[in-house]
C-alpha cells in the first residue's frame, strides 16, 4: 500500500535558537486532563488543549509548537519588494 502525504519543507527554531530544516507533516491537537487544584478556591478539574505541529527532522518525528515553524516554500514580502 502506498500512502501519499502532502508535506512542506520548513525551518524549525528551537529554544536554543538552533534552526534545523525539516518536513512539516501536519497540525494536530495535544490535550491532557488535570485534577482540581489542592489550594482552597483554586481551579477546577478540566482539560487543556493546544495545537502542535508534527515535523520530520533527520528521519525522526517530533512535535513542536506551531510558532517554531517557518515554511520554506513561500515567497516572503521583503524578497518581492527587494
Amino acid at each position: 500500500m502506498k500512502i501519499e502525504l502532502e508535506t512542506r519543507p520548513c525551518l524549525v527554531t528551537f529554544s536554543s535558537k538552533k534552526q534545523v530544516e525539516g518536513t512539516f507533516m501536519g497540525l494536530f491537537q495535544h490535550s491532557y486532563t488535570h485534577g482540581d487544584s489542592l489550594i482552597v478556591g483554586g481551579f477546577k478539574a478540566g482539560t487543556v488543549a493546544y495545537p502542535i505541529a508534527i515535523v520530520e527532522i533527520n528521519g525522526k518525528m517530533s512535535e513542536v509548537r506551531i510558532s517554531q515553524i517557518e515554511f520554506l516554500d513561500v515567497v516572503k514580502i521583503d524578497e518581492v519588494e527587494g
